[in-house]
């Protein structure tokens, strides 16, 4: 009897313990997806998503659909939509994820035109043909940064003299060379914290400041010869299989 007591009070505290352990783990699968770490569909992800119950079970963040998720940056869709308030903008910055400067943000009913680096007579020829366009294709403007592997300035975008976010266009390069990806965005993500809290054992990282809260953010990776996501809570590098060949 005198046994018995400590064993239940060990268990009135472990068992709460596991609960809440296995609450805060991150779903990565819903129906037939599965997403790497730190996506997942739970409170326990990092960054969640949603996916929707149709056939074709499409995922979407901030309520934009999801094309791809690759490395440390995702591409989402931005259906051009007439006079979406500038503000709607503040829905692709997040606590883990913002805009690159791969973007030209299009801009709608603008009194000055904003500073961009992709020609306006490239903007007009994919937008012209779009509803947006019966007000005149020349009230149509964009918004972009000459910064490598930056991200867009929210504050600059929203102080621009244009009141609605259109779409977005999405390059590798703002030259004439460069292919457009017309209503994409390309979003970096990160998780916050540092890297030698969130990263595993052999993992690289990169640290950046968030745009979102000015909190440290990190991106954990493995280097060759490693498979996995670099991440603690995740799947952590572990070395890749080694295939020998022999001469036959």
């Amino acid at each position: 009897m005198i046994l018995k007591q400590p064993i239940l009070l060990l268990l009135a505290i472990f068992i709460p313990s596991l609960i809440m352990v296995q609450s805060t783990k991150c779903k990565r699968s819903g129906g037939d997806r599965l997403v790497p770490y730190p996506f997942g569909f739970s409170s326990g992800c990092p960054i969640p998503l949603n996916c929707s119950s149709n056939a074709h079970q499409q995922l979407d963040i901030a309520g934009f659909p999801i094309l791809n998720i690759s490395n440390d940056r995702m591409k989402i869709s931005i259906e051009a939509t007439c006079n979406r308030p500038l503000r709607e903008l503040h829905r692709l910055y997040g606590p883990n994820y913002a805009p690159t400067s791969r973007n030209a943000i299009l801009l709608q009913n603008c009194s000055v035109p904003a500073a961009c680096m992709i020609p306006s007579t490239m903007v007009y020829t994919h937008f012209e043909a779009l509803a947006c366009s019966t007000n005149g294709s020349s009230n149509i403007s964009c918004y972009s940064e000459n910064k490598a592997n930056g991200l867009i300035d929210y504050s600059k975008v929203i102080k621009t003299h244009c009141k609605s976010f259109l779409s977005s266009i999405s390059t590798e390069s703002f030259n004439e060379s460069g292919v457009l990806e017309v209503q994409v965005v390309e979003l970096r993500w990160w998780i916050q914290g540092r890297c030698s809290v969130l990263c595993s054992e052999n993992a690289l990282c990169d640290e950046i400041i968030s745009p979102f809260n000015r909190l440290p953010g990190s991106y954990c990776r493995c280097p060759n010869g490693f498979i996995g996501d670099g991440f603690r809570a995740g799947d952590g590098c572990r070395k890749g299989q080694l295939f020998c060949f022999t001469e036959s």
